[in-house]
């Protein structure tokens, strides 16, 4: 459910690229504060490799995977 409304974020973002470009405030930071940060975010009670609350937590090298990776969204576990 969670990937999926990411995913969705993300198809509609490349899908109006080209009209209006995304607001992460408002159109992606919601569905991660409400889906994600409980455990990934910047007051999750143990201690976890991935961040969700940061583009830079996000994109960080997990050992040899990207929760996001910017550059090509096909190698993105999260999605």
């Amino acid at each position: 459910m969670i990937a999926s409304a990411f995913v969705l974020a993300l198809a509609h973002s490349a899908v109006s690229a080209a009209e209006t470009p995304v607001d992460f405030s408002r159109e992606i930071l919601p569905i991660l504060s409400n889906k994600c940060f409980i455990c990934h975010g910047p007051d999750s009670r143990k201690e976890d490799l991935l961040r969700l609350d940061s583009f830079e937590g996000a994109t960080s090298d997990l050992g040899g995977y990207r929760a996001v990776d910017p550059g090509d969204l096909a190698k993105s576990e999260i999605i």
